[in-house]
């Protein structure tokens, strides 16, 4: 976890370096511009090409689904995997417990 603080830390003084200090979203594109859900699932079909993973049909909500699996598997509250994830109060559980992703799709987002 102490990892992850320093990566984003790294990250958000580069983004000030570049300018790109004033912007709501955390995560921009290289010009500093909002990332769009074609441009991530672009880079997502590149590394699941490149990574023999083409075929698992993996999408940025993969990765949601994928992170709230992890997450409840080790037994983090879901109040919290509701506020990093976004997952709307009654929601998450719906999606997660009827067990959308099997355990090729969780080891995909782990890989990429």
């Amino acid at each position: 976890a102490n990892k992850t603080l320093e990566y984003f830390k790294e990250y958000i003084k580069e983004r000030e370096k570049k300018g790109f200090s004033d912007c709501d979203t955390l995560i921009l594109s290289r010009t500093g511009k909002k990332l769009t859900r074609r441009a991530v699932q672009l880079m997502i079909d590149k590394y699941c090409e490149k990574n023999g993973l083409a075929d698992l049909e993996v999408t940025p909500h993969t990765f949601r689904h994928s992170c709230t699996s992890i997450l409840r598997r080790n037994m983090v509250e879901d109040s919290l995997i509701c506020s990093i994830l976004g997952w709307k109060e009654g929601m998450m559980g719906h999606y997660t417990d009827m067990l959308m992703l099997d355990e090729l799709k969780i080891k995909s987002c782990n890989i990429i």
